[in-house]
């Protein structure tokens, strides 16, 4: 059904079915939303999106099953353009494992995460893998611990191979506003960063960095 019909701001097409029921914290069903050639505007700027595909099952309580299967393609909009993308997940609400892929004509994405949501504290688990194939290629050497709760994200430390260099994240912090990190890296080649200059002049050389950062910053 057409979009516009429900909301003149929206445009494309889309469909939903399935039931759901029990309680707003843990609510138990299926459902299946399919929608395409989809368009909208929020502060002045236009998004679109090709196709949209989720399908849900939740299983009674907070202990029930948890499987998302989703995808989408031709994500159009002022910050990131997705040829396509994809979030599954498997298990049940305090144990479940999630895989994630991104990919457009300049990185593909992987990553796989497992842990555990808790109502009314958040989600909390471990960054299992995660790496990219392109402009920017990086690779998580090592499991880092993630929690998200409203407000607030705190990364663990975490080992990154960034274009040959090693990046050693201490920690990362969020909190209502205020983000705090620290870290060290070594043999950051600079040809690497005169690249990401993209109007600065290119030179040619196997000069590498080694340094640290500590960072406070906030509204």
């Amino acid at each position: 059904n057409s979009l516009a019909a429900v909301d003149p701001a929206f445009g494309g097409k889309g469909r939903v079915t399935g039931a759901l029921e029990g309680q707003f914290v843990a609510p138990s069903g299926r459902f299946d939303v399919q929608a395409s050639n989809l368009s909208w505007a929020a502060d002045n700027q236009v998004y679109r999106l090709a196709n949209l595909s989720a399908k849900a099952e939740m299983g009674k309580g907070l202990d029930g099953i948890l499987h998302i299967n989703s995808s989408l393609r031709g994500l159009v909009s002022p910050q990131v353009r997705l040829d396509q993308a994809s979030l599954n997940v498997q298990g049940t609400r305090p144990q479940h494992n999630l895989v994630l892929s991104a990919k457009n004509s300049t990185f593909t994405l992987e990553g796989r995460a497992a842990g555990r949501w808790k109502d009314g504290v958040g989600w909390a688990g471990q960054i299992l893998q995660l790496s990219n194939r392109g402009l920017h290629a990086f690779a998580l050497t090592a499991p880092v611990t993630l929690e998200i709760a409203r407000q607030r994200v705190v990364l663990g430390s975490a080992r990154v191979d960034l274009a040959g260099a090693d990046l050693a994240l201490h920690d990362l912090t969020y909190n209502a506003g205020q983000m705090t990190s620290s870290g060290e890296f070594k043999r950051l080649p600079l040809a690497y960063l005169n690249r990401l200059a993209a109007d600065t002049e290119q030179i040619d050389t196997n000069l590498t960095l080694t340094g640290n950062w500590q960072i406070a910053v906030g509204d």
